[in-house]
């Protein structure tokens, strides 16, 4: 989304380990439509081909390096 709105793209590298066992049940007991879900996985795949500007490895403290 920040790349779409030209703005500076920070990934949470940290925060995409995903258990996808837990991700499937999450799905099935969601409040999300099929078309939120189809939607989300667009989301992720669109993503793939994005360079952020920036990575946090562990942390989002890790743009106070930037300062």
């Amino acid at each position: 989304m920040a790349k779409r709105a030209d703005c500076f793209a920070v990934w949470a590298k940290y925060g995409a380990h995903t258990d996808r066992s837990m991700y499937d049940r999450l799905i099935r007991i969601s409040h999300w439509t099929a078309d939120d879900i189809r939607r989300e996985k667009n989301y992720a795949t669109e993503a793939k081909g994005i360079e952020p500007d920036f990575i946090c490895e562990r942390s989002i403290a890790e743009l106070l390096e930037l300062a």
